[in-house]
């Protein structure tokens, strides 16, 4: 199977996760309750009040919690970004590219040695400057989202960028 599609997978498969950790802690599961508990809002609630209270918006952020993200938002635009191929047309000869299948293997190779960390199907690459297409390398929005483009932090810095590179692939070419 593709990488672009497995990054969608573990997508379908975390929230069906949450599905199953929600229905186990309705049911009062202790082990499935102490996964809600990483979230702030319900961390005080005792286990009746727990199983009571809960909806698919908390399983959903629990599990992405899980994952290593604040919410299941991100968790999701984190993997759908991952999932994209914007980028890269063809050929990436001429220059570096590093390529990791996880990401945080990739942002310590772009905080060490710098470059532009974006998703090809499924994969991440570190790029040099020369690689990007259609987005200035030195338009500031980069160093706001921090160089990458998969986990930006700054969202509406990567939502300028992006609207950019769209308005630019959808120009007509000389």
């Amino acid at each position: 199977m593709r990488r672009q599609a497995r990054t969608l997978v573990r997508l379908e498969n975390t929230r069906r996760e949450a599905r199953f950790t929600l229905t186990r802690a309705r049911d009062g599961d202790a082990e499935a309750l102490l996964r809600f508990r990483s979230l702030e809002t319900l961390r005080e609630l005792d286990d009746d009040d727990l199983s009571e209270r809960l909806q698919l918006k908390h399983a959903l952020n629990a599990a992405a919690v899980g994952e290593g993200f604040p919410d299941w938002a991100a968790f999701k635009r984190f993997c759908e970004r991952a999932a994209e191929d914007r980028f890269i047309n063809g050929a990436v000869g001429g220059s570096l590219n590093v390529w990791y299948a996880h990401h945080h293997q990739a942002r310590a190779h772009l905080e060490k040695s710098g470059g532009y960390l974006l998703a090809h199907r499924g994969d991440l690459v570190i790029v040099e400057a020369e690689v990007l297409q259609g987005l200035d390398p030195e338009d500031p929005d980069w160093a706001a989202i921090g160089y990458d483009w998969v986990r930006p932090a700054d969202e509406a810095a990567w939502a300028r960028l992006s609207a950019r590179l769209d308005a630019w692939r959808a120009a007509p070419k000389e």
